[in-house]
């Protein structure tokens, strides 16, 4: 899977007292309140009066956050909540929760950690779903220069050019590298133009090395990742 938020947002309704099944989840069922009210996109009414809504934020605390379900993020969600296939790496899929799956600038993929979906793993906006801003404003389409600003300092690059490139691999202890809220934010840069030297596998590149500099890249992918709970065994 093509794999890397201020704005003011509501407060988060908790949803408590849901129960999963041992051998996976329930059905959704029908909301009985929207913890988080989105941006109308691409046609799609609010249901909500104009002062409820939101920006379209997205870190370690909306519009998931760590103790989520997905019972509870069904009921959150309602029919924005759906089952579905989660793209992966070098053509994998798992199964997970699709979000705004109907709207292409909004549409999100939910990971769990486990097959009953009582843990969540990652969070990550589809690839034309590009209406999505992260900590600090960053976004798909930020610029290099602005992410080594909002960290605070430079950071590292894995090289670019393959399945695993392009990613921030190490923020080095700067404002990125802990987020409130428990996740790590992941961050996939790639440019039309790279110069030689920062490509390839095993390649590591710093964020204010001259060549990038000049090549410009861009925030690609941007997606937000909670560690595994100690006792949880991982869904093969």
């Amino acid at each position: 899977m093509r794999s890397y938020p201020v704005i003011c947002a509501l407060a988060v309704l908790a949803f408590s007292g849901c129960s999963d099944k041992a051998d996976g989840p329930s059905k959704p069922v029908k909301a009985t309140s929207e913890r988080w009210v989105p941006v109308p996109a691409e046609g799609e009414p609010s249901g909500k009066p104009a002062e409820a809504v939101s920006a379209n934020k997205i870190d370690c605390l909306t519009p998931v956050h760590v103790g989520d379900t997905y019972q509870s993020l069904a009921v959150a969600y309602g029919n924005n909540a759906q089952l579905g296939m989660i793209p992966g790496a070098e053509g994998t899929e798992s199964r997970g929760l699709l979000l705004y799956a109907m709207v292409p600038s909004r549409k999100l993929y939910i990971s769990f950690w486990d097959a009953a979906m009582r843990h969540v793993s990652r969070i990550e906006p589809a690839d034309r779903a590009v209406a999505w801003t992260g900590p600090e404003g960053i976004h798909v389409g930020s610029t290099l220069d602005y992410v080594e600003k909002v960290n605070g300092k430079p950071f590292t690059i894995s090289g670019f050019g393959w399945d695993y490139g392009g990613y921030a691999a190490d923020f080095k202890g700067g404002r990125l590298e802990h987020l409130s809220g428990g996740c790590s934010i992941s961050l996939r840069f790639d440019s039309d133009i790279l110069p030689e030297g920062v490509s390839g596998d095993g390649v590591m590149v710093e964020s204010n090395d001259p060549r990038l500099k000049d090549a410009k890249p861009k925030v690609v992918e941007m997606s937000f990742g909670w560690p595994l709970p100690a006792g949880v065994t991982p869904a093969e």
